[in-house]
């Protein structure tokens, strides 16, 4: 839990006004049923997926920014190296499992 870390105050706010708590920012994480972790994002986005990639980390990062202006475009995704690394391998280096999720 507490993946992406703590959401922004604007969002707390909301989430207090849709809760009957107060507007003033005054509603904690743990009040409105959010955990939040201390861990940098990398690292517990890479153990909750259960993976080391850089690369698919740091593209799954950019994907799920609490703040949608701050998430990855659809331009940026395909731009990413996660992706244009991908398009590169050799078919004959993918395994069957790779294949099967790339279809």
């Amino acid at each position: 839990c507490g993946i992406l870390g703590a959401p922004p105050p604007f969002m707390l706010r909301a989430a207090a006004q849709n809760k009957g708590l107060s507007a003033e920012g005054s509603a904690t994480s743990s009040e409105l049923g959010i955990c939040v972790s201390s861990a940098s994002v990398a690292d517990s986005l890479g153990d909750a997926v259960q993976c080391t990639d850089a690369d698919f980390l740091s593209f799954l990062g950019g994907c799920l920014r609490w703040e949608p202006t701050q998430r990855f475009s659809p331009e940026e995704c395909l731009q990413h190296d996660w992706l244009t690394a991908a398009s590169k391998v050799p078919a004959a280096d993918v395994t069957p499992v790779q294949a099967h999720h790339a279809s």
